[in-house]
């Protein structure tokens, strides 16, 4: 998408917006990925639950980008896939340097599956009323080109952490990238702009494992 089109589509979606406010009608709560059944209960397990597993399973990352798949174009979903193969390399590199776990690629005893979900979401950290889980489009459109204009996107990162055999989660944990701003630095949101955002996730995935 050019950046000239999502521009003129921007001030079209604003006049839309000021010719609508006198509406009454009220707008719903903000959705989350639905990665999470239940969205109060997110805790890291104490390490002592940890401590009979020995092997981890990575399974497929999740990426979510908040545009149905007949809208996505050819780039968007190239980068769609190269941040999950990009998020499933690097679990597996942490992993085999952990010292703690064995990467395994069936489920056996004692082993936790890895399961994860990538999205982008508007945030508004000084305004206290605001849903920082406001899913946004992992990409520009007419609706998501102000929040990425003007800094207002961070990546979520969700993980959990399941036992191979129950299929219980043992733990859980939820992350909004706060410190890394993404970027536009072209016509469209690229791997490049969301990368150093990845990697701070990685970095607490890494921690969690620790734990």
């Amino acid at each position: 998408m050019k950046l000239q089109t999502v521009l003129v589509g921007a001030v079209l979606g604003l006049a839309v917006f000021v010719s609508g406010c006198g509406s009454t009608k009220e707008v719903g709560p903000a959705v989350n990925t639905g990665f999470f059944q239940d969205y109060e209960a997110i805790q890291a397990a104490p390490q002592s639950s940890l401590k009979k597993y020995t092997n981890i399973r990575v399974a497929e990352v999740q990426v979510v980008p908040a545009i149905a798949p007949e809208n996505q174009t050819a780039s968007q979903k190239k980068m769609y896939k190269d941040i999950a193969a990009y998020l499933n390399q690097e679990y597996k590199k942490l992993i085999n340097a952990s010292g703690r776990y064995t990467l395994v690629e069936k489920d056996t005893k004692n082993t936790l599956v890895l399961e994860s979900a990538i999205s982008a979401v508007e945030v508004h950290f000084d305004d206290k009323e605001w849903n920082q889980l406001s899913p946004i489009a992992m990409g520009l459109d007419v609706v998501s080109f102000n929040a990425y204009m003007y800094e207002f996107v961070r990546l979520l990162g969700e993980m959990k952490l399941v036992d191979a055999e129950s299929g219980k989660v043992v733990s859980s944990n939820l992350n909004i990238l706060k410190s890394e701003k993404i970027f536009i630095t072209g016509d469209d949101l690229e791997f490049k702009n969301v990368k150093a955002s990845l990697d701070s996730w990685l970095a607490q995935v890494k921690v969690n494992l620790e734990k």
